[in-house]
């Protein structure tokens, strides 16, 4: 398992290697981010809450999403998936990179930011994190259900849109802060208003119950296009038993 988990994540760093478009999507938080800091002269809380989502939809979910698509329409998942790759094992391999990147987007973004978490950095931690999981986990099953690279895309904009706007539309209408707080983003869009917010709110219980959620639905949708794949083998198969009787 972890020989094939490590031939996965060089396959990964390969695929980013050779393909610019994601390295700049790695970077264009951070180019957002000088355009507030050099250009608008903006730093603090706000200038953190304003790029972060971005980092997340950019550089950890439209990336999955992209590559799980590519794999799909040249046909890599399938091979992967019919050589023994087992789902979790893809899974974690997918994973890897867009929270590693995750993880270096938060704790750079509030140094760069020029804010100081103090006491509330645990709180800043855990949310942001686990909002970052269930961001990755949606566009890893959007990149399950895209056929293409460019439809995994364009289904992608909706979740990036969200991110984006969510904090801005909560805090102009108490109705729609009230529906945030049952989706994955309501955690964090607490935290973006008040760094002291408890980790046993509701919000964040909600937001454990979105990623306990997503992870099983991934699993499921992708064990499902494994056991398509086998069932098309296998059919395949059959037919060439056929036409080998026949002559």
């Amino acid at each position: 398992m972890i020989r094939r988990l490590l031939a996965l994540i060089w396959l990964r760093t390969q695929i980013l290697i050779t393909n610019k478009n994601l390295l700049i999507q790695f970077l264009f938080p951070y180019l957002l981010l000088a355009l507030y800091r050099f250009v608008l002269k903006a730093e603090g809380i706000q200038v953190l809450f304003m790029t972060l989502p971005l980092g997340l939809s950019m550089s950890s979910g439209t990336t999955v999403s992209s590559m799980i698509a590519e794999e799909k329409e040249k046909r890599n998942l399938s091979t992967l998936l019919l050589s023994g790759v087992g789902q979790g094992e893809y899974l974690l391999s997918v994973l890897f990179y867009p929270m590693l990147l995750t993880a270096i987007n938060i704790m750079l973004l509030p140094i760069l930011s020029k804010v100081q978490l103090g006491a509330h950095v645990m709180s800043y931690l855990v949310i942001s994190l686990l909002t970052a999981l269930a961001v990755v986990l949606i566009n890893v099953i959007i990149g399950f259900l895209s056929e293409t690279q460019t439809q995994a895309q364009i289904n992608s904009m909706p979740v990036m849109l969200f991110l984006s706007l969510g904090p801005i539309l909560a805090q102009a209408s108490q109705k729609i802060d009230r529906m945030l707080s049952y989706t994955f983003f309501g955690a964090f869009s607490d935290l973006s208003r008040n760094l002291t917010i408890n980790l046993d709110r509701y919000s964040m219980m909600s937001l454990v119950i979105w990623v306990l959620g997503l992870s099983l639905l991934s699993y499921l949708v992708l064990r499902r296009i494994g056991t398509k794949e086998k069932l098309s083998v296998s059919r395949q198969v059959v037919q060439l038993k056929k036409i080998f009787k026949v002559v």
